[in-house]
């Protein structure tokens, strides 16, 4: 098998294992992979650095779908329209990743890791936040980089807070609230506030 063949079984593996077991140690790892742990070692040195590809990989395919949405924003589309689209796929992400999510938010092991790779790549000088501001400061009317920080970190710790919260309760099924349309339909209106 090809190294670049090893390394992605590592990686998927790992994160099957999470969502199977809410975690795993690297002889869970080796036994279902079927390597040895040298070949994981090799790849990443240890599992932090596993960890961190996993939340790297979770992060990039996170913001491969919100910049789908600002590139939709870009083209006109209307904001409550647009609201009501993040909020259902940041909902069907988290559902689809719950226990993914459940472990890198919670585990003690992994939170000091998503916190510096989430920072790195939401709030950090970048090109997903630079067009992310952008578009923020044609919605507010503003040129003020300070107001635009401050509103866009509101903006994304309203949409995220309420799924991670229910994340740490550990429940496994869905988020229920966001499964109740006139929850969700509220929720829209004050993220819409948010922004005027």
């Amino acid at each position: 098998m090809a190294r670049d063949d090893i390394k992605t079984l590592i990686i998927t593996k790992a994160k099957e294992l999470i969502m199977d077991q809410g975690g795993f140690t690297i002889k869970e790892l080796t036994d279902a992979t079927h390597v040895n742990i040298a070949a994981v070692n090799y790849h990443f040195g240890s599992k932090d650095n596993l960890t961190k590809m996993i939340i790297q990989d979770l992060i990039g395919d996170l913001r491969k779908v919100l910049s789908y949405y600002i590139f939709r924003l870009e083209r006109g589309i209307e904001i409550e329209v647009f609201i009501r689209e993040l909020v259902n796929i940041l909902y069907d992400f988290t559902v689809e990743n719950a226990a993914l999510l459940r472990y890198l938010f919670v585990s003690i092991d992994s939170q000091q890791l998503t916190s510096n790779e989430l920072i790195s790549a939401f709030f950090s000088e970048n090109e997903f936040t630079t067009v992310a501001y952008g578009h923020l400061a044609n919605l507010i009317g503003s040129e003020n980089p300070k107001e635009i920080a401050a509103r866009y970190m509101i903006f994304f710790a309203s949409g995220a807070a309420p799924m991670i919260f229910e994340l740490m309760q550990g429940k496994k099924e869905s988020i229920a609230t966001f499964q109740d349309e006139e929850f969700k339909t509220y929720y829209i209106q004050q993220m819409i506030k948010l922004l005027s």
